[in-house]
Formats: C-alpha cells, sequence, structure tokens
C-alpha cells in the first residue's frame, strides 16, 4: 500500500449532546473521533463482523440507524485526500437492532455488504462502482440466520456466517463470483439442546486462501441456557467445501462441537433463575479470529471460569497443537477493572502487530461470585474505560493505552479488520466505531438516537 491507503489523522471533534430519550437521565457524551451519524440504533456498531473497509485512499464505514420509521443499515465514505465524507446511503431497512451490517471488498475493488435477519433472510448488495459506496446493486438473498460475518477469498469466494433459525447451530453461505448463493449447515448443535443458544462465530482469510473460523457455543435445554459453553476453530483450504481441524484431522459437515478444535469447554450446573441477575456467558470469544502473513490463526477469548476477565490468547504450532496465554497487561496496568466480554475486538495489520480494544468495567458490585451479569452490558452509567493492546512479537507481550477513560460514554467499539484485499499497513493504527448513548432497547420510546463515532489515528 502507497501512503494514499492511509487516512489522514483526525482532530478531536467534540460531540453534540444527542436526544437519547425523554425518559432518560443526561448521559456523558464522548469527544474521541468523528460523528458520522447522530441517529445510531441502540445496536449501532455491535457485531462479530467488520465494518470498516479501507482502499485506495477510501474509507468505507457501514453501522445501523434508528428512525421512527424503523431501523436502517447505512454507509457512508471518508475520502482521505478532501477529508471530507459521502452523505450516508441507506442499504436496507433492517428489521429489527440484530439485522446488522457486515462489510468486505473483493480483488477487482467492489464493495460487498451482508444485511443481517434476526432468525430471517439475510441479503447481499454489491457496489456498482469499485472502492465507490454511492450506488449499489439490488439486494439479493444470501441465506437466513442471525448475526452474520463475511470475508471475500482471493478468488473472491464471499464466505459468510450466522447462526441458525431456532438456534440449530451455524450456517455456511458461500457464493462464487458471478454464482449464486448456497447455504447449508456448517455446525448443528446436536440432540438434546433445544433451548436457547448461542454460535456466534468469525471467519479470517490467510495468506493461501485459507479459511479460519472461531466459534462461539452456548448449548442451552428449555429454561435453562449456557449449560455447555465452548469455543470451537476449524478451517478450510477449498473456500468452505471441506472443513478440518488444525492439525488436519477432516471433519463431517455438518460439525458437531465435539468435533471441532475446542479451545475450552464447561459443563455448568443448571442455573438458578428465580432472584438472580441476568447471566452472562462465563466463555465468549465473538467470533475474534485473525491470521498472520504465514497464514496462522489467532484466537481470543475471555473465560471467567477460573478467575473473573481471563483474556486469552491461542494459536496452534505446526502440527496443530493449540499454545494458549492469558494476556495480564491491562489486568496489572488497571488492577480494578477486568473485560466482561461484550466487546474486545482483535485485529492485525501487515506486519503481525495484533490490535485489541478491550473494554473494562469495574471490578464492583455488578459482579456475582466472580461471573459478570448481562445487566453489566446494559449499563448507561459512563464507568467503563477502553485500552488499546498492541503486540509486536506475536502476542509474547502487549502495550497498554487508554483510548477512553471512565466518565466518557461509549459502547460497542467495532474495530477495522483484514477481510478481503483491504490489509491494514504497518504505518497506521487501525481505525474503529463506536456510539456514545445507551444500549438498552427504547422500551416504550420507539427511537433511541445514539451519536456514531469513527476514530482513526496515527
Amino acid at each position: 500500500m502507497n501512503a494514499n491507503n492511509s487516512p489522514r489523522p483526525f482532530l478531536v471533534v467534540l460531540a453534540v449532546t444527542s436526544a437519547v430519550s425523554c425518559v432518560m437521565p443526561a448521559l456523558a457524551q464522548s469527544s474521541v473521533g468523528e460523528i458520522i451519524s447522530t441517529v445510531g440504533s441502540e445496536r449501532a456498531t455491535t457485531g462479530n463482523n467488520n465494518k470498516i473497509v479501507t482502499h485506495n485512499g477510501k474509507t468505507h464505514v457501514v453501522w445501523q440507524d434508528s428512525t421512527p420509521k424503523g431501523y436502517f443499515n447505512r454507509v457512508r465514505t471518508l475520502d482521505h485526500r478532501s477529508g471530507q465524507w459521502s452523505e450516508p446511503v441507506e442499504l436496507n431497512k433492517a428489521r429489527d437492532n440484530h439485522a446488522r451490517p457486515s462489510i468486505t471488498i473483493d480483488s477487482r475493488s467492489f464493495l460487498h455488504v451482508i444485511l443481517s435477519g434476526h432468525s430471517s433472510s439475510i441479503t447481499w448488495r454489491r457496489s456498482l462502482r469499485p472502492n465507490d459506496s454511492s450506488q449499489w446493486a439490488p439486494a439479493e438473498e444470501a441465506g437466513a440466520g442471525t448475526y452474520p460475518a463475511v470475508v471475500c477469498g482471493p478468488d473472491d469466494t464471499l464466505l459468510a456466517t450466522a447462526r441458525a433459525a431456532g438456534w440449530r447451530g451455524v450456517e455456511l453461505m458461500t457464493r462464487s463470483p458471478d454464482g449464486n448463493w448456497a447455504q447449508r449447515r456448517l455446525v448443528d448443535r446436536g440432540d438434546g439442546w433445544k433451548g436457547y443458544s448461542t454460535f456466534t462465530s468469525g471467519l479470517a482469510v490467510g495468506p493461501d486462501g485459507t479459511i479460519h473460523l472461531a466459534c462461539n457455543i452456548a448449548r442451552g435445554k428449555a429454561g435453562r441456557p449456557g449449560l455447555y459453553q465452548s469455543v470451537g476453530y476449524l478451517r478450510s483450504h477449498d473456500a468452505g467445501r471441506t472443513w478440518q481441524k488444525a492439525d488436519g484431522t477432516k471433519t463431517p459437515v455438518p460439525v458437531l462441537p465435539q468435533d471441532m478444535d475446542l479451545l475450552v469447554e464447561a459443563n455448568l450446573p443448571p442455573r438458578k433463575l428465580k432472584d438472580r441477575k441476568p447471566e452472562f456467558p462465563e466463555v465468549v470469544a465473538n467470533g475474534n479470529i485473525v491470521t498472520d502473513s504465514e497464514g496462522r490463526p489467532y484466537v481470543l477469548y475471555i473465560s471467567h471460569l477460573e478467575k473473573p476477565g481471563q483474556l486469552i490468547l491461542a494459536t496452534p504450532d505446526e502440527r496443530g497443537k493449540w499454545n494458549q496465554r492469558t494476556i495480564l497487561d491491562a489486568e496489572r496496568a488497571y488492577p480494578d477493572m477486568r473485560p466482561i466480554g461484550s466487546c474486545f475486538p482483535v485485529t492485525i495489520t501487515a506486519d503481525n502487530a495484533l490490535h485489541i480494544l478491550l473494554e473494562l468495567v469495574p471490578f464492583d458490585d455488578g459482579w456475582e461470585n466472580g461471573k459478570p451479569t448481562r445487566l453489566m452490558v446494559l449499563r448507561s452509567d459512563p464507568v467503563k474505560r477502553l485500552v488499546r493492546l498492541v503486540s509486536t512479537d506475536r502476542g509474547k507481550t502487549f502495550s497498554v493505552k487508554s483510548l477512553i477513560e471512565p466518565g466518557t460514554m461509549f459502547n460497542m467499539v467495532n474495530i477495522e479488520r483484514p477481510t478481503g484485499i483491504n490489509r491494514i499497513p504497518p504505518e497506521r493504527s487501525p481505525a474503529w466505531v463506536y456510539f456514545d448513548g445507551s444500549p438498552n432497547y427504547p422500551g416504550s420510546v420507539k427511537v433511541r438516537n445514539n451519536n456514531v463515532f469513527f476514530v482513526q489515528r496515527r
């Protein structure tokens, strides 16, 4: 990449106060980054997928807005030379706040967006011109499911994963160049697991075109969610047709959790929900997976099984044996705070530097017996801290820098990831997006508008 591929450094822009709702107290607003929308939804930048593509002097960003007419997925583009943003372009009307966008780019510089459903239709659109978000081809159905993540292989094959309808596992959707979309079950939850389950997956493309998948699994039975929790890994050398473990062992498709590489797994006792706060998963990966220039995958997850907020980085050796190490740098820098796992995206630059944005919360009365509760995710008081961890030695050591300190409101940070030809050059830090208001559902209030911010710094 040449220097023109790197966005110009931005000045800090002060946020205007958004109308969060008439029944919510005024919240401290963030002053980190540029406002790209003032009507972001309560899940505007949430997701296990990529929302930023930078290529040849432009940066394209997707997010979700909310208006009295409903939820809408939109895109804007920053021109690096002029420093100007394009006007927002509407990609689709979403079913709800679960139905959020994901973006990638192919070898011919065409942009591709996957527009999520909620146990319903998932659609795909392609830009009409290379590296240009102003006009898009009509939407086509790609499959069905929830929370899709999309990547583009070196041959321009598109691959997307999503949670299957009815919480039945992971769906795989593929589209060869100029072909049609095909969908099949990749991971199956297995017999006897008919309760609420989560299958949050993420994809990464290696330099040789190998597709790597990380999947967060939490299976449940009727009235008892999260009885089984694990983080699984698979890879494919042939654009998703066949799959195997890191040591080359072939797996059947659909794959059962026990047939994957399991980095961690736990069978937890039935939860007594009476008089308890809503539970939060004790093992969380959020689809966090990247590959380095040699094709080695890195999976990042958080476990509360042994101690609160344990941040773990896993990578296989040449024989496919997984090595795992706990990252203690943030804990040492801020001993009174811990990550719960709601937000800790990871990415990698072209020189193999790992970048993690880690959301920390006070280790206080919001925890229950050393475990986080779901109420902590939905806190609307500005008590969190955002830090950036950077490793230049393949994850052995990390530097820590505070980006947003307590007292400033932020939610659901999402970082730029290489999902196609959009590799991130060493000379700049990956860009990121977030929103600054409440992540709570509006309830009786029909619209909750949040400021959506874009941040790019050297």
